[in-house]
């Protein structure tokens, strides 16, 4: 598979509701083309999963 081709497949696990099965398809074509633009949906995957919101944590 391409990098296109992998972003795709990433796209349909996002759409779907699997998070990590995106981020590991994005992953992979990031791996072959590091500027593509599955590189920024990894990031914006991974800031997602790292958010605290620290107001609710300690009200």
């Amino acid at each position: 598979m391409n990098a296109d081709e992998l972003f795709e497949e990433g796209n349909r696990w996002r759409q779907a509701g699997n998070l990590q099965r995106a981020m590991e398809f994005y992953l992979r074509a990031t791996e072959l083309a590091p500027h593509h633009p599955a590189a920024t949906a990894l990031e914006l995957l991974r800031n997602i999963y790292a958010f605290r919101n620290t107001d609710m944590i300690n009200p």
